[in-house]
């Protein structure tokens, strides 16, 4: 196989492996939608600041989740065009 071949198959290695990390993370984003919910549900009317940090926790974890799919997004992106090249 030559150098070309090996390139271009890690770089599609490259590409499902990020596709896949992508997907667990907006499975992950879908799960944190749900603990809110039931969050939410469980304490309404609750004035325990307990409760807020929970939420303002659980609301900057899946920010900080979002921010890392469009990192993996883009990098896909590159490997996608990096591997026109070959």
């Amino acid at each position: 196989m030559s150098m070309v071949e090996n390139l271009s198959g890690m770089l599609f290695m490259g590409q499902q492996s990020i596709d896949a990390q992508i997907a667990s993370l907006h499975s992950y984003c879908g799960e944190i939608d749900k603990v809110i919910a039931l969050v939410n549900t469980t304490v309404t009317g609750s004035a325990q600041q307990f409760d807020s940090k929970m939420l303002n926790q659980l609301q900057t974890t899946k920010a900080d989740i979002e921010e890392c799919i469009i990192t993996l997004e883009t990098a896909r992106e590159q490997l996608m065009n990096a591997a026109l090249w070959f």
